[in-house]
């Protein structure tokens, strides 16, 4: 497990909510935790358009405007990942469910608490904090 693996995560913000899912217990990586979507840069690819091509995969949605919030590592018992959180305030089409076993809204205010991690390091509520200096400085 010395190699890191690039991955992204997007935040959907809609209303004050943002969009979590729970993990399939098949999954290889968080399975049955509920966490902010994401997945794997393929090679070749930019961690933007990586985040762009899941959301389609997973969601069957695409995002008018994606900010970039931070790149934060995660060290799992699997794998650790360099992930590239973004921020999608305004998407195309209605979300369905493919990869994980449901998707649900919470407010990352009061409910961030939800989010699950293997780890000390909750990496997800980090991303949040970032995504909320993001919101606060436009």
């Amino acid at each position: 497990m010395d190699e890191w693996v690039e991955g992204i995560a997007f935040i959907i913000l809609k209303n004050g909510k943002i969009l979590v899912e729970k993990r399939k217990m098949d999954k290889k990586v968080d399975p049955g935790k509920i966490i902010i979507p994401g997945g794997h840069v393929e090679k070749g690819e930019t961690p933007l358009e990586a985040c762009k091509r899941e959301m389609k995969e997973e969601l069957e949605i695409s995002c008018k405007k994606i900010d970039f919030v931070a790149r934060l590592a995660y060290i799992h018992p699997v794998e650790k990942q360099n992930i590239n959180y973004y921020l999608c305030r305004d998407i195309i089409g209605e979300i369905k469910t493919n990869e994980a076993e449901e998707v649900f809204w919470i407010d990352p205010k009061t409910e961030k608490n939800i989010l699950s991690t293997d780890t000390n390091d909750d990496v997800d509520a980090r991303a949040l904090e970032k995504m909320f200096e993001l919101i606060k400085n436009e």
